[in-house]
């Protein structure tokens, strides 16, 4: 009995001798082994780096409803994460800008944009290239801000390679650009073959008048040309050009036009609240067309000359309701300012 107990304590031993870290090669050789023979090692498990994991709990939480999130709650949570956190944002704007949600992915790239995460930049770059319009606007945008040089080289080579879509979104950038490059890509993107994008350069044009008036001249051009173009009509109203005015007043005098590009140069002419225009409006109450009578009254309204009113008051008692309407409301408003007037 003791014999086998004494064994017994020895066989523990060694057995006790062949225990190794979990750290150590399982390639060794033991007293009752060969050499190289592979032992079996129960290695201890190791803790790998949870998912979303930064550091920051307030991220970390976020990271956590993110995922789990229904869709509106998604897009929320990315439009509002610049105004939650100061900081970061890394991980879980890395997240949202792989999201199957064309909204969650280009909010994700203004956000990055909002918090300076320029290391974020390659992966905006790929959502400029490729995929849904308005999500490919957003990236782009962002990545003027993060990539200067990076965003420059994709839009050169959208208005010089891309299809009718690329070069839209290549006119998104054009006013954050340098201003030579811009001008340049600015008139081939205007003198383009596709209406649709020439169209849109148009628009993108009435933003860059206010620090390049080279503009001007191909606006006035392609007036010439086109004058009732609704795109050209709209940056004349909206920055109030009135070295077109002239050219405005001819052209809504002209009563073979169609009647709605005529109503849209009416408005265009209103914006400038310039009384000499008087007669050119009080003209335009004898029109045939309602829609062209109805923008003269509002016009000689916004000009706020009591006078009008006598030429505005017939209109009243029309027999219909919308230009009834609407010189109701005027005589009423240029009564008002008669009233503020008067002494």
């Amino acid at each position: 009995m003791k014999q086998a107990q004494t064994a017994g304590r020895k066989k523990g031993k060694e057995k006790e001798k062949e225990r190794i870290d979990f750290n150590t090669r399982g390639n060794l050789s033991s007293e009752h082994g060969e050499p190289g023979t592979r032992l079996r090692v129960r290695q201890a498990p190791v803790a790998l780096p949870r998912e979303g994991a930064t550091g920051d709990p307030r991220e970390e939480s976020l990271y956590r409803v993110f995922s789990d999130a229904p869709l509106d709650l998604k897009r929320e949570i990315i439009r509002q994460l610049p105004n939650i956190l100061e900081g970061g944002g890394n991980t879980l704007l890395k997240k949202a800008l792989s999201d199957e949600d064309g909204h969650v992915q280009g909010d994700a790239a203004l956000a990055s944009a909002m918090l300076g995460l320029d290391g974020l930049a390659p992966e905006i770059l790929d959502l400029a290239k490729v995929g849904f319009l308005d999500v490919r606007r957003k990236a782009l945008q962002a990545l003027v801000s993060l990539d200067i040089g990076g965003a420059t080289a994709l839009v050169e080579s959208l208005v010089a390679q891309g299809s009718g879509e690329d070069k839209k979104v290549a006119l998104t950038a054009m006013d954050h650009l340098d201003k030579e490059r811009s001008f340049t890509m600015m008139k081939a993107l205007l003198a383009d073959p596709q209406e649709a994008v020439m169209r849109s350069a148009i628009y993108a044009a009435g933003r860059l008048l206010e620090r390049d008036d080279r503009y001007l001249e191909i606006l006035n051009r392609l007036f010439v040309e086109q004058p009732a173009l609704h795109e050209l009509l709209r940056v004349i109203r909206e920055t109030k050009l009135d070295t077109f005015k002239d050219q405005l007043v001819r052209l809504f005098s002209d009563a073979g036009r169609d009647s709605w590009a005529r109503y849209e140069v009416l408005t265009g002419l209103a914006v400038f609240k310039d009384h000499a225009l008087f007669d050119v409006f009080v003209g335009g109450l004898g029109d045939e067309n309602t829609l062209i009578k109805i923008g003269s009254i509002k016009a000689l309204s916004d000009l706020g000359d009591p006078a009008a009113i006598s030429h505005i008051k017939p209109f009243t008692k029309n027999q219909d309701v919308a230009l009834r309407s609407v010189a109701g409301a005027a005589v009423k408003q240029l009564k008002q300012r008669k009233r503020v007037v008067s002494p």
